[in-house]
């Protein structure tokens, strides 16, 4: 079958064309290689190879500006925001946390000839109506208001950055689009006329009036790669955007779209395969590749849809293919050598003044680059780590095991660019190492890099030696690492090719294996990095989710026009992400496809479970793990430690042995943890001015009014940062909102139906001491969330965002040793130690204590009850008796020397 590029050639030669003096605009480079290869077919003697031209080369060269990595432009960014603000500038660092954003916004602004002036007033009013509740606050806090400039001022920010790129002939992509359009709209007469546009599908504003303008002057021809099928369903997603281009450009009212093929319905075999994990994918593409004839593999792709499975199906690649083309480039940041840097930077992001956390230490000596150069004090390292119990390694430590000049590695630097020079005399060391052995071409490639990337952001801190933070350092890795690729050599046209989906526009194969085709893959789902709200992008016709998803569904669709063979592969494994182990929407298409004369077989492929038992580990308690009990019991208990042992041993040695709790993680969405800080502390503030009064209805009018105030300072002085929660973090934020409300509406409807309540405390600590008749004098401490008086009734109250029920605190049967041989018990022996520490602190007995769940606002307070007595929720002397007796059993169990630390299964 003639595939799409010998079709345009041979049409193009019917037409008298000089098939050498055209310029040639393609979807992709790598189409240009195999037209080149088409044309040359044509010529019986060498020839000069025509122009050929990516669509972005085109555009950087008729703008006369440089298109440079977005990354390149931000320190021109920042010098244009400066401009703006002067003095009123945020540091380098905490501009960089919106800046890449806001670019990429301004990219897609310029690529769709958006009338600045009118968005971004626009934007600035929207955003100011969708965060009225703060916005129309009597009195703004400051980080509203600046909140407020900001969308305010966005404009002026975009303005400065377009007149520094141009004072200095750079530009990010959309601002070559934008200059592109408006030199060729007024000129176009000055142009050649001897433009070929082909396989172009999906495009911006400034692509889609450039060759309207080109095609309506003469100056160029446009062929589509397209299929009747689609264009006349005008419902499937594959042919979204050339229908639109089809129905509404002037040149099609007098001209016939050239290309509409009439293949995509003819006789194919096609082979739905789901597979239990990504190795069994790539075991199924080698079974499916080997089936072919060896003569048909330089018509045959395997195309990832998830890049990551690059590295295994090289590996995987039997001996007998003998010729592979590799397209994609292997990302940068999935080769083994990537991880040194970044942990790196994570050692010196958790250090405190006592030197570096354990675990920050094993992970850089286990990077494989650290191992390669230092293989014997790395192991060094680990067993002294291990058999000395350590948790903080200061320098000295380190210095003993890991030789100079890599000790510096762990000195205490005060500046980042330390950090990466020393990192960069390493990787220069390990290149020497690897040099003097064999067969380490990759890694080489690997280093050389690597050592690229970390040069640049030595380079940016050069340019702005303030930044002195170790996490703006890891920032910029990331991005860099993540745009950079390794590229491989070999044969373009010759043997197999494997490529990522993007780089088969334009191209033909008779046979295609396709894995990863998962939903949230292909197409990759609504998750979008912008600032501009979904409804001001359909205001002003900027690509949404839906408009990515139909590009997807055209290249997805465009495969099969002219294959013959197609196999696609799905991840079925249960334990993959959240909607990424169901098959894409596309192959669900193609099964219920009845309108086509397609032979489709529908397979799975399952790994037999093998359940592979281990020994429980078992820990002996040596003296420096009852030294450290010992240092536990004497800063006390809390119920949070005791319960942790309860569940699994393993863990409370773990968490409060060897302090693994105690690394604090960045956290990019609000976790649990944090909604729940967040909820208590704005809480706490709220009712602080209240205590010990008698609360009235109209204090709640004032509250109610103040929930926003406070929740915004409690998640600000929980982030350390000044910008408003967006996307995830804001629909949470607005829950801990929701929840807060429902709790002041929960005590105002308590007072509304006659009752009195007085808080006496919040979030208050408090201690005990006893005296256990084994192991002497252990110390007691929890935090109660509040205390009140309920009708002259003492309540010890726990919040909990999580979800509470009223069963989990209820003693059955008197069997009060459930609570510390039962995790399932543990808010129950979280809300009686609360009540024990009351009675021990104060001399008096609480008469309730319970939990009030967020989650579960409709049972109110979930007070802990005893089903063997008359009055089951009143905490009474017995029942802390009882307590007190499973306490000290757990304090024994956990303490005895004699009894090792086992862990549970859980």
């Amino acid at each position: 079958m003639q595939t799409f590029l010998e079709h345009i050639i041979d049409d193009l030669t019917r037409k008298g064309e000089n098939l050498l003096e055209l310029t040639y605009i393609v979807p992709s480079r790598r189409v240009g290689v195999f037209l080149t290869r088409y044309i040359a077919s044509r010529y019986d003697q060498p020839i000069i190879q025509p122009e050929i031209l990516s669509i972005e080369e085109f555009v950087s060269r008729e703008s006369g500006l440089e298109i440079k990595p977005d990354l390149e432009i931000i320190p021109h960014f920042y010098k244009a925001y400066k401009s703006v603000e002067g003095v009123q500038a945020e540091s380098f660092e905490s501009f960089l946390s919106w800046a890449m954003t806001v670019l990429q916004d301004f990219n897609e602004i310029d690529r769709y000839i958006i009338p600045t002036d009118r968005f971004f007033t626009y934007l600035g009013n929207i955003k100011e109506l969708s965060d009225s509740h703060w916005s129309l606050e009597a009195n703004p806090t400051k980080m509203v208001s600046d909140y407020l400039k900001f969308w305010k001022r966005l404009h002026l920010y975009y303005q400065a950055l377009v007149d520094e790129c141009k004072k200095i002939g750079i530009s990010y992509q959309g601002l070559a689009y934008r200059q592109a359009h408006e030199l060729i709209m007024n000129n176009a007469s000055n142009l050649k006329d001897n433009y070929v546009f082909l396989g172009l599908n999906a495009l911006n504003t400034a692509e889609e009036n450039i060759i309207k303008e080109l095609l309506d002057t003469g100056k160029a021809k446009i062929y589509w790669d397209t299929d009747q099928y689609f264009l006349s369903r005008p419902y499937h997603e594959a042919g979204n955007f050339l229908n639109k281009h089809f129905n509404t450009w002037k040149y099609f009212e007098r001209n016939s779209p050239q290309f509409i093929g009439d293949n995509y319905s003819k006789n194919k075999q096609i082979h739905i395969t789901g597979a239990s994990g990504n190795l069994t994918q790539v075991q199924i593409a080698i079974k499916k590749l080997l089936e072919l004839p060896n003569n048909e593999l330089s018509e045959t792709a395997i195309i990832l849809a998830d890049e990551k499975l690059l590295i295994p199906l090289i590996n995987a690649l039997p001996s007998e293919i003998e010729h592979y083309n590799i397209t994609m480039g292997l990302p940068l940041e999935t080769v083994g050598y990537s991880s040194f840097f970044k942990q790196l930077v994570t050692l010196y992001t958790s250090m405190t003044n006592n030197g570096f956390y354990y675990k920050d230490v094993q992970a850089l000596c286990n990077t494989l680059l650290f191992k390669t150069v230092l293989s014997k004090s790395s192991n060094t390292l680990q067993n002294k780590i291990h058999q000395e119990n350590l948790v903080v390694l200061n320098k000295q430590i380190i210095a003993d095991v890991v030789d100079e000049p890599w000790s510096k590695l762990f000195e205490p630097l005060n500046k980042p660019n330390d950090l990466v020079k020393y990192a960069l005399e390493f990787i220069t060391h390990a290149k020497n190492v690897l040099i003097d052995q064999k067969n380490k071409r990759f890694e080489l490639e690997q280093l050389v890099g690597i050592y690229e990337v970390i040069t640049q952001i030595q380079n940016l801190l050069s340019d702005y030696p303030e930044i002195s933070d170790y996490r703006t350092v890891e920032f910029l890795y990331d991005k860099l690492i993540s745009s950079k690729t390794l590229d491989f050599i070999g044969e373009p046209v010759q043997g197999l090719q494997i490529m990522g989906l993007l780089e088969t526009r334009g191209l033909d194969y008779k046979n295609v294996i396709m894995l990863s085709v998962n939903e949230g893959t292909l197409p990759a789902g609504k998750s979008t990095n912008s600032y501009i709200p979904f409804d001001v992008k359909k205001e002003f016709e900027l690509p949404t989710y839906s408009d990515k998803d139909s590009v997807y569904a055209y290249h997805f669709y465009r495969l099969l026009h002219r294959v013959q063979k197609a196999s696609f592969i799905f991840n079925s494994d249960t334990k993959s992400s959240i909607g990424q182990k169901e098959q894409s929407r596309f192959l669900v298409q193609l099964i219920n496809d009845q309108e086509n004369d397609h032979q489709l077989m529908i397979e799975s492929y399952e790994v037999p479970n093998e359940i592979h038992s281990r020994e429980l580990i078992s820990i002996d308690k040596n003296d420096h793990l009852i030294n450290r009990l010992k240092e536990i019991a004497q800063s006390g208990f809390s119920p949070s430690a005791l319960t942790s042992f309860v569940r699994n041993p393993l863990d409370f040695y773990r968490q409060k042995v060897l302090r693994v709790d105690q690394l604090e993680e960045v956290e990019e969405n609000i976790e649990a943890n944090t909604m729940g800080t967040i909820i208590h502390s704005a809480l706490e503030e709220l009712y602080k001015p209240y205590i010990n009064q008698v609360l009235k209805k109209e204090h709640f009018k004032l509250l109610f009014k103040q929930v926003d105030e406070q929740l915004q300072i409690a998640y600000y002085k929980t982030y350390n940062t000044n910008q408003i929660p967006t996307g995830k973090n804001k629909i949470i934020f607005e829950v801990c909102r929701k929840y807060i409300n429902k709790l002041l509406q929960l005590d105002l409807e308590t007072i509304e139906a006659g009752s009195e309540l007085i808080i006496k405390s919040l979030e208050k600590d408090i201690r005990a001491h006893i005296d256990h008749p084994e192991l002497g004098v252990i110390h007691l401490r929890g935090n109660v969330d509040r205390i009140d008086l309920y009708n002259n009734q003492i309540r010890i109250i726990d919040y909990k965002t999580g979800q509470v029920k009223s069963n989990q605190l209820k003693i059955k049967d008197a069997n009060y040793q459930d609570i510390i041989l039962n995790y399932e018990y543990s808010k129950a022996f979280q809300v009686l130690m609360y009540a024990y520490l009351y009675e021990k602190e104060y001399g008096v007995l609480p008469d309730q204590a319970g939990i009030i769940s967020f989650k579960n606002f409709k049972e109110k307070f979930i007070k802990f009850s005893d089903e063997q007595v008359d009055n089951k929720h009143q905490i009474t002397v017995e029942i802390l008796d009882q307590f007190e007796k499973q306490l000290f059993l757990l304090l024994s169990d956990i303490m005895d020397p004699n009894q090792p630390i086992i862990e549970k299964t859980v």
